[in-house]
């Protein structure tokens, strides 16, 4: 497989990612819910059952032991039969057949499973269960263990007038033995409807928690399409990067080595010719000689200047940069060219802004940008004409824009003009704003040129992330710094390139 095909490869499978993660995400959403529901509703019905059996079974051992209590008090269990029911059970059945819904019956039995007493012949006083009137032999009985003793769901056409019924049995003693049981019934389908109706919050209540997984799901999954897709764009835009660094890197060779065959092959016919007048082989005149020595002392010092330039596009500064005054600076630079634009006749406006402003970058370097920016000014008027800078304050960044009155260039030629070695201009070198760019990009800062719109030449316009400081007094007259005097002494000794 080879490197491109590799490549394709890779960008397949994280398109593809996403698509496999929300799979894989909904299955599990899938899975978890399918288990959730069925253990919530197995949950909701155990949890309705074991509410109705309980207080069924509490109202039956009431009954069992008041029974109990009497025939210790020596009533008998024949005492308990419809005909001479007592009292308080006869209003007790009375009561829960009025307010006891879902419950379906109550009945007293001897221990050979014999009906004595019935709560459903309270509404019957002429049919009796009689003396022969046992639970059925073959009625269907189904334990229901956990949720205790005597439990069951039973169908039985005496006890329960064939309705299904889960029936609540309490034994109950007389001297110690057991004599007869105490039954109460609650209706199953009453209990299925109260089951249905506590599943119905399950599902609502499910809908709404996958609901939630669901969005989270879509959300994560969008979430990894835009990674997948940033990713690739980065890898293309790592590329592009390259290629552009490479054709930059490209550029700059030739470029450099166009700029330096000239004078380098000016300089070796000078020195061809020197050797020749030094050996007497040549009529030169003497100062025909020395002026062919100047003028390769120049090209030397041409080829000085160009690699100067290309180190300040080049070099690259790590360590932290100090603050320093937007307003000294301008005022320091301006002051240095003052002769050279009164000479060229250019007239400057200058308006500075808020006081105290600041910005992040070497003093030197500043001064370089802004000697490459008015330079560039200058050469586009050639017959002089007006510069004007302006120095303002947007948000957290400072804006330096020098707006001149020249013929300005096309459109199309904005963004080419920051490129090492491309020049508007036939005697330009093409590294003045290149050297610009790179220093105001490596402050953290932007730079970008249009149209003027006051003057109608170029405007170009550098911003600088800032502070506002408090200004302290400045020195006047013969205080000016050493320092300061030692930097414009540099900034003499440099030559910079326009266009």
């Amino acid at each position: 497989m080879t490197a491109e095909e590799s490549k394709e490869y890779q960008a397949r499978l994280i398109r593809w990612a996403p698509a496999v993660s929300i799979c894989f995400a909904l299955l599990f959403v899938a899975m978890v819910s399918w288990w959730g529901v069925r253990a919530e509703w197995q949950h909701r019905r155990d949890s309705v059952y074991a509410a109705a059996i309980n207080e069924a079974r509490s109202h039956a051992e009431r009954t069992g032991a008041r029974i109990e209590m009497e025939l210790d008090e020596g009533k008998k269990l024949s005492d308990f039969r419809q005909e001479t029911l007592p009292r308080w059970l006869l209003r007790h059945w009375q009561q829960a057949a009025e307010g006891r819904v879902g419950r379906l019956y109550s009945a007293v039995t001897d221990g050979e499973q014999r009906i004595l007493s019935h709560s459903d012949d309270l509404s019957s006083p002429n049919t009796s269960v009689g003396d022969n009137a046992f639970l059925d032999k073959n009625w269907q009985r189904t334990p229901l263990p956990h949720y205790g003793a005597g439990v069951h769901r039973i169908t039985d056409a005496v006890l329960t007038r064939n309705a299904d019924a889960i029936d609540i049995t309490i034994p109950f003693q007389q001297a110690g033995h057991v004599v007869g049981y105490y039954h109460s019934g609650l209706d199953r389908n009453w209990l299925e409807q109260q089951v249905a109706a506590a599943q119905r919050d399950v599902i609502r209540d499910w809908a709404g928690i996958i609901a939630a997984i669901g969005l989270i799901v879509l959300l994560s999954s969008i979430s990894l399409y835009r990674l997948g897709v940033h990713t690739i764009q980065l890898e293309q835009a790592l590329g592009h990067a390259e290629a552009k660094r490479l054709a930059d890197l490209s550029r700059l060779i030739v470029g450099m080595a166009h700029e330096l065959r000239n004078p380098l092959n000016a300089v070796r016919l000078n020195l061809f010719t020197s050797e020749k007048l030094i050996r007497g082989e040549s009529p030169m005149d003497p100062q025909d000689a020395v002026e062919m020595l100047r003028e390769s002392v120049s090209e030397v010092q041409r080829v000085e200047d160009l690699v100067e330039q290309l180190l300040g596009y080049a070099r690259l500064d790590t360590q932290e940069q100090p603050w320093i005054d937007v307003k000294d600076e301008i005022d320091g630079t301006l002051h240095f060219l003052k002769q050279v634009h009164e000479y060229h006749r250019i007239d400057i406006e200058v308006s500075e802004g808020l006081p105290g402003l600041q910005i992040r970058i070497d003093r030197k370097k500043f001064r370089q940008i802004m000697l490459n920016l008015l330079q560039n000014a200058r050469q586009a008027m050639p017959e002089g004409g007006k510069l004007r800078i302006k120095v303002s304050r947007v948000e957290e960044y400072a804006v330096l824009e020098v707006e001149d009155s020249g013929n300005g260039i096309s459109i199309d030629q904005y963004e080419r003009i920051f490129e090492p070695f491309y020049s508007t201009r036939h005697e330009g070198v093409g590294l003045g704003l290149a050297v610009v760019k790179s220093l105001v990009e490596n402050a953290g800062g932007r730079v970008s040129c249009e149209r003027g719109v006051d003057l109608g030449g170029m405007n170009f316009r550098v911003t600088f992330p800032s502070r506002v400081a408090i200004r302290e007094p400045l020195k006047t007259g013969s205080a000016r710094s050493r320092e300061q005097e030692l930097v414009e002494q540099d900034e003499r000794n440099t030559v910079h390139s326009g266009r």
